[in-house]
């Protein structure tokens, strides 16, 4: 039986609300290097924790960072903080769920529940077939849990979950979020995933400004300038699936509840000299390939960032400045 409900109606009028208290002065972790300077901020919900968490970005004037490569790298950069994203359309990602607290530990309690998934009431996206109605044109069958895992094991650098049941693969993506979880007992920290159970609010404002504003559109086609501030503020639905109705709350203004994370990072130096001469290759946090040397000899020239170098079976990660 076909099923069609609504996703979400998010109104595209700018919202103009609240204040904003970030200092950019008091936050210690910072990604990349330049001159530009954003701040990203993250508040779950009440009942999770009410604290807004911030951390800065770096960038160089020539640079065009979007609201998703400063989430991206942040992620990489940080020992604490992860998300799941999905491509969901032409025109780039939607951020479906964040987590706080220690990154590598959270990848391994985070999964996909397929039971609750196949049978959630709300969800268009059709695990065995397809549902042309939508665009769908393939279905992973009984192998989604595995393929999610795989999503799930994948993230363990880049702290970016990349959810596989997406536009780009099945022509349609699966907007499952609410069934992503943190297993229960999990001490790793705090996980909120959602779109018909909650979702993430995306708010916009500067360091010279006193408002938020209630972005209308995603992160993938955010370009950053210098002094934006990108909030994301989990808003729980009282009735799941009812849509999303309104804009949520913008972050607190409270300054006993701003936090200014220390200088944690999960990112480690480059050596360039090693014993072994094994070709080296160097992909950017989107998976692509940006250049490759030999390990023994001397690293090709590239912009500042986080980048992932794979030489032989070992993996690691690395922060050029």
């Amino acid at each position: 039986m076909l099923k069609i409900y609504a996703t979400f109606l998010i109104s595209a009028i700018p919202v103009l609300t609240g204040a904003h208290n970030i200092d950019f002065n008091k936050i210690v972790l910072w990604t990349g290097q330049g001159s530009n300077k954003a701040a990203l901020v993250v508040q779950f919900s009440d009942d999770i924790d009410s604290h807004a968490y911030v951390w800065g970005y770096r960038w160089d004037d020539n640079d065009r960072p979007s609201g998703e490569k400063m989430f991206r790298d942040i992620c990489a950069n940080s020992s604490e903080l992860l998300m799941l994203t999905q491509v969901t359309g032409q025109y780039g990602s939607t951020l479906c769920g964040i987590g706080f607290g220690n990154a590598t530990a959270m990848i391994g309690d985070i999964y996909f529940d397929f039971e609750m998934a196949k049978d959630y009431e709300w969800i268009n996206f059709d695990y065995f077939d397809t549902n042309s109605w939508f665009g769908q044109n393939g279905a992973p069958g009984e192998s989604a849990p595995d393929i999610a895992d795989k999503a799930i094991s994948n993230a363990k650098i880049s702290h970016v979950i990349q959810h596989p049941f997406d536009y780009t693969d099945y022509g349609y993506p699966a907007y499952d979020y609410d069934c992503w979880k943190l297993r229960e007992g999990s001490s790793s920290g705090f996980w909120q995933s959602g779109w018909y159970a909650g979702y993430w609010s995306y708010w916009l404002s500067t360091a010279a400004s006193s408002e938020w504003t209630y972005s209308g559109t995603g992160f993938s086609g955010r370009e950053l300038t210098d002094g934006a501030i990108d909030a994301w503020v989990y808003t729980p639905f009282d009735v799941p699936g009812i849509g999303g109705f309104g804009e949520g709350n913008p972050p607190t203004n409270d300054n006993t509840l701003i936090s200014y994370r220390p200088g944690t990072t999960s990112a480690v130096e480059l050596t360039e000299n090693t014993d072994n001469n094994e070709e080296t290759i160097i992909y950017d946090l989107s998976g692509n390939i940006v250049a490759t040397f030999m390990s023994n000899g001397s690293i090709p020239p590239l912009t500042s960032g986080i980048y992932i170098l794979r030489t032989g079976a070992e993996t690691k990660k690395i922060h050029l400045k």
